[in-house]
């Protein structure tokens, strides 16, 4: 398993990094398909939902916005958004977001400042917009979500 997960992390590193140089270039390449990437505790600790996609979940299409920032990227105006439900959790969303872009989602443990626990990340996938599996953010957790293009974090919500 851990080998499935060290070759996971290495094709992500290298479509992004592919994504990111093509980018520059003015060369489009496809992507293969969006696959979450995570660390720290996500999805290990048994939290409900971690690792689910929000259409997944019993709280499918109830989720309401709870924060929202644009941004502006080599000229494209895009949204991050910041999902939540009581029994769920959060997801985030961004839309019109460059292929080598990608949301992310960080995980704040109860107490905790500063440090997150757990993260994840997704893809674009080739489209214009990209959202995350579930943070457990119930019970004290928190969660943040962010935009990173080219490796700077051009958008983010705050903690909730």
């Amino acid at each position: 398993m851990r080998t499935l997960r060290s070759r996971r992390l290495f094709t992500r590193i290298a479509t992004v990094l592919a994504a990111t140089a093509a980018a520059f270039t003015g060369v489009v390449v496809g992507t293969a398909n969006a696959e979450p990437l995570w660390g720290g505790d996500y999805a290990r600790v048994g939290l409900a939902y971690e690792g689910r996609y929000p259409a997944n979940t019993p709280c499918s299409g109830a989720f309401r916005v709870v924060d929202t920032d644009s941004f502006t990227w080599y000229g494209r105006v895009g949204t991050l958004k910041l999902y939540y439900h009581g029994s769920c959790g959060a997801y985030a969303r961004a839309d019109n977001i460059e292929s080598y872009c990608y949301v992310r989602l960080n995980r704040l443990e109860p107490g905790e400042t500063g440090r997150y626990h757990g993260w994840v990340t997704e893809t674009t996938d080739g489209l214009n917009y990209a959202y995350t599996q579930m943070a457990n953010n119930l019970n004290g957790r928190l969660a943040r979500g962010s935009v990173i293009c080219s490796g700077m974090e051009v958008a983010d919500v705050g903690w909730y």
